[in-house]
């Protein structure tokens, strides 16, 4: 247990939390975004922050926002994160150097 009786597991989840909510910011504008996997416009309420490397198997970079983009709740949960366009998208957004990185 952490100090007030939080657990790790508690603060992991509000460190993601937060994580998410600054990308959902950042990859909006006016209520809309465009998904990173299928690039399609679409209505902020149907925004997930997918990861790219998945945040279960790749500790390292769950909280880093390089890894973290707008993707449709279609490609994130129902196409299991549509890796292939997410790759492709992800390369042009943050370039190959950021992308080795992560």
């Amino acid at each position: 247990m952490i100090s007030k009786g939080k657990t790790i597991a508690w603060l992991t989840d509000e460190a993601q939390k937060w994580v998410n909510s600054y990308v959902r910011h950042r990859d909006s504008a006016k209520g809309w975004f465009v998904c990173i996997s299928c690039q399609e416009l679409k209505s902020v309420r149907q925004m997930n922050a997918g990861h790219y490397f998945a945040k279960e198997f790749y500790k390292s970079v769950r909280f880093d926002v390089d890894n973290i983009h707008g993707q449709c709740v279609r490609c994130n949960k129902y196409l299991s994160g549509n890796l292939i366009p997410y790759r492709e998208n992800l390369l042009i957004k943050i370039g190959e150097g950021i992308y080795i990185r992560v």
